[in-house]
């Protein structure tokens, strides 16, 4: 039992006594206690239909990673590619990184 006001009288491992001020943190105890006392719901196992979305969108990832070089990108962002191409290289860099994450979960 958690005291939500005032001060409690909390007992040490080896049953000693402890005091604990829960003053001003009332709210925090309410939350952690409500955390605690409703356990987390087992998710469900996925349908047909949600596999088959899963496959979708890894193919589609899969295909926007391979027509995803840096050529493209150059084509489609001509200024950056001649001022900035380092720059332009490195945001590729990091999109098709990103990409590839989402394709992995």
């Amino acid at each position: 039992m958690v005291a939500t006001t005032g001060s409690s009288s909390t007992a040490l491992p080896g049953g000693e006594p402890m005091d604990v001020d829960l003053h001003g943190h009332e709210q925090q105890v309410e939350e952690l206690e409500t955390e605690l006392a409703e356990p987390e719901p087992e998710p469900e196992p996925e349908g047909p239909r949600m596999t088959r979305l899963r496959g979708i969108l890894n193919k589609s990832l899969q295909e926007t990673l391979k027509s995803c070089n840096f050529n493209a990108i150059c084509e489609c962002f001509p200024i950056l590619a001649a001022t900035k191409p380092e720059d332009l290289h490195e945001v590729h860099r990091k999109v098709c990184q990103f990409l590839s994450l989402q394709k992995q979960q």
